[in-house]
């Protein structure tokens, strides 16, 4: 498969440049995103068995696909909801069996396309509330904290019992390490899987600046990553 570059030299799916590209929020983020929340494997789900309780009024155990499964034959709709799906581990209850028209239609849709179903789903979520507007600000201004009060449901008051502290802290290593070009990420191509290193490449006749930026040095990568996206706007009008 061939991948789309970002501003910084970095591979990348066509369907997260377009994300990145029509949020505003850097690409290097949204990659840092995806790896916290499913560790790069777009097949990734979580069944949430509280959340399911609450809205089918039933209890299945467990996690996993399999979990799922077994909450899915007692109530479908319900299971799908209570669910988080793919890269960006957004639930279903965002609307997403409503995107396909059902709840089966949803998890076939996922099944045979889990990239560009994950990057749609967060796309949606991303414009959804007033609340996901702001996140989606936080994240185009590298605010980690602010971003992971509100999407992962994090605290920022100190001595919180779930604070926001480690899950800012790992998006940040992530933010770098994408910028370097060092994230495993899981590609699917049917049902083929494989894992690869998203290492700096050169970009052709685009702007690969290949640099680590850490710290202080997020403006630096914003305006390379714009600079670059001017760029490739330009050539896609020519």
């Amino acid at each position: 498969m061939s991948y789309a570059m970002n501003g910084l030299g970095q591979a990348a799916t066509n369907p997260e440049a377009s994300l990145a590209e029509e949020t505003g929020v850097p690409l290097p983020a949204i990659q840092a995103i995806r790896q916290v929340e499913s560790g790069g494997n777009p097949r990734a789900v979580r069944f949430e068995t509280r959340v399911f309780r609450n809205r089918a009024g039933q209890t299945v155990e467990g996690h996993d696909r399999a979990a799922f499964q077994r909450a899915y034959a007692i109530n479908p709709l319900e299971a799908v909801n209570s669910t988080s799906w793919g890269w960006f581990q957004v639930m279903g209850f965002h609307g997403f069996p409503e995107m396909y028209g059902g709840p089966a239609e949803a998890v076939r849709a996922f099944d045979a396309d889990p990239e560009a179903v994950g990057v749609r789903l967060f796309k949606r979520w991303m414009s959804s509330s007033g609340r996901a507007e702001q996140a989606k600000a936080a994240a185009r201004r590298l605010d980690f904290a602010t971003f992971a009060s509100i999407y992962n449901g994090c605290s920022l008051a100190p001595g919180a019992t779930h604070p926001c502290s480690t899950y800012q802290t790992r998006m940040r290593a992530a933010y770098e390490r994408a910028l370097r070009g060092d994230l495993t990420v899981r590609r699917v191509a049917g049902e083929v899987a494989e894992t690869i290193t998203e290492h700096p490449v050169a970009a052709g006749a685009g702007l690969a600046l290949g640099v680590t930026v850490l710290g202080g040095g997020a403006a630096f990568a914003w305006w390379a990553y714009k600079r670059s996206m001017k760029r490739n706007r330009r050539r896609r009008s020519s």
